[in-house]
Formats: C-alpha cells, sequence, structure tokens
C-alpha cells in the first residue's frame, strides 16, 4: 500500500517488553554507581502524580536507552575447538564448532595436551582477565558436561573433574537433571525446563563461573570465590554417540546479546567488558 508495510504489533510489544526491564534495571542501580563515582545520590522527598507526557517510555526510547547500556554488557565469544585437546574419541567438525562422539579412537598422537580418560576437548582460546560468555547448544540427547578448565589442570585425570583439580564444569543428563563435578558429586534440584542450551558467564577478576538457560535465562549454577591464577578455556563433554544418530555439541555462532541485569548476575558484571583473551 502506499503507507507502506503494517508495523509488526507483537514484536513491538515484545521488544517493549525487554526495554522496559532494561530501564527499570539500570536505572536502579544508579545509587550504586554514584556512591562508586564518590557522587552524593539524593533522594527525593516528593514527587508530582501529575502526568508527565514528555517523559512517557515509548519502544523508540528504550531502543535507545539499550543502546546506551550496551556497552556495558560483555560481548559474547564466538569460540572454536582445539583438535589437539580433544579425547581420541571425539570427532570435531570442519569448522571446530561441533564435536560428537564417535565411538572408537581415533588415530591421533598422544600428548599431554589432549584428553585420555574424559571425552572432553578445550576451546582454542583461553581467558586471562575481564568478563566474557559463551553458548552451547546440547544436540539431541540433552546431555553433556560443560565449564571451564584451568591451563594447569591434569588432563590425564581419571577421577572426577572437580575445582580442587582445575575444573569448574556442571554435567547435565536429560536435560533437566544437573549436578556438580565435585569430590562428593552434588546434584541440583530438577529444572522445571528441559536444556537446549547453556550460557556460560566467566568473570575472571571476581572469580565467577555461572551457567544459564538460554530458552529462559534461568540460573543454573554459579561457582564463586574462585582464585585463578593461569589462563583458562572453556570445557566441552559431548556425552552423545555418533552411532546412535545424536546430533552434536555445537558451540553457538549465533547469540542475542543481552545484559547481564535480566540473568541475575552481580552488578560488576555490567561494568566494562574487557577483552583480553589469547589465542594458544
Amino acid at each position: 500500500s502506499a503507507l507502506g508495510r503494517p508495523p509488526d504489533v507483537k514484536s513491538a510489544i515484545s521488544n517493549a517488553k525487554d526495554y522496559y526491564y532494561y530501564y527499570y534495571y539500570y536505572c536502579g542501580h544508579v545509587g550504586i554507581l554514584c556512591s562508586r563515582c564518590q557522587l552524593q545520590h539524593i533522594v527525593p522527598t516528593s514527587a508530582s502524580t501529575e502526568l508527565c507526557t514528555d517523559s512517557i517510555l515509548t519502544p523508540f526510547r528504550f531502543v535507545d536507552i539499550w543502546d546506551r547500556i550496551g556497552a556495558f554488557v560483555p560481548a559474547p565469544e564466538y569460540l572454536k575447538l582445539d583438535p589437539k585437546t580433544a579425547h581420541p574419541r571425539l570427532v570435531l567438525s570442519d569448522d571446530l564448532i561441533s564435536v560428537v562422539d564417535g565411538d572408537r579412537r581415533l588415530e591421533v598422537p598422544i600428548t599431554l595436551s589432549r584428553f585420555s580418560h574424559w571425552l572432553c576437548v578445550l576451546a582454542s582460546a583461553s581467558f586471562v582477565s575481564g568478563k566474557h560468555f559463551w553458548e552451547v547448544e546440547l544436540g539431541s540427547n540433552r546431555s553433556c558436561i560443560v565449564g571451564v578448565a584451568a591451563e594447569s589442570a591434569n588432563r590425564t585425570l581419571t577421577r572426577a573433574l572437580t575445582p580442587q583439580d582445575g575444573y569448574w564444569v556442571i554435567e547435565v543428563v536429560d536435560g533437566t537433571r544437573v549436578s556438580l563435578q565435585t569430590p562428593e558429586p552434588i546434584v541440583l534440584p530438577p529444572l522445571e525446563r528441559s536444556l537446549r542450551a547453556i550460557r556460560l558467564y566467566l568473570d575472571y577478576e571476581l572469580g565467577q563461573v555461572s551457567f544459564y538457560s538460554v530458552d529462559n535465562l534461568a540460573h543454573v549454577h554459579t561457582f564463586r570465590h574462585i582464585r585463578f591464577t593461569d589462563p583458562v578455556f572453556p570445557l566441552f563433554n559431548p556425552h552423545n554417540r555418533k552411532c546412535e544418530g545424536a546430533r552434536p555439541l555445537r558451540l553457538s555462532q549465533r547469540i542475542r546479546r543481552q545484559p547481564s541485569a535480566q540473568l541475575d548476575l552481580p552488578l560488576s558484571h555490567i561494568s566494562k567488558y574487557a577483552t583480553s583473551h589469547k589465542q594458544p
């Protein structure tokens, strides 16, 4: 028509809800931000109850707000797998973004950098500072082990992958059951919705590794008070077999950027994103 294509009302409403949430979260921490800047946050003793039409929050203003605070939100990491670290049974895709258990050992060089017991593989990038996040698509069987590993962690380990050994990982079984790899395994309460993809957040300075459901951003678990002393690598264990027709565990390459506010993370996750990481 002459007026052009009609607007997508449902999409506009959905975006407006997101912007509404981001705006009020951001405003709610003004006091904290000011105190950190050694400024005084003055709370008004009274406020006018009259409607101020120029302060109505429209979807267009929400877009502007989100653009302004977007610089404080960690950018997603688009990771690749490191074939030199993969267990001999693992089959990696040519583009190095997916992995599956091939159910038989491949003829590959055996080195100390390669996992020899656990069916794990590391990302090619390691992190030595800053805040980072990435996403993992579980595949068809809803099971995996994901987390991070210290560069110095023993990759020939035959016991559980524990924090004491430089591994901060969770094990997901059937999408809803999650356990922690600890000396005495801890089973978390069942999740309300099956995990189809997991978002991982790493805050190197704060010493935290957090796990969330990508679908509803529900918090799964957070390892806290970690004293990182060397580079850490994202870790993946597919828990799926190619011979059974399972889809590979896949590193997401299309991540929707969202503020950490919606993820129930501490305010430190809104500080300036540090891009410091290295490629081995």
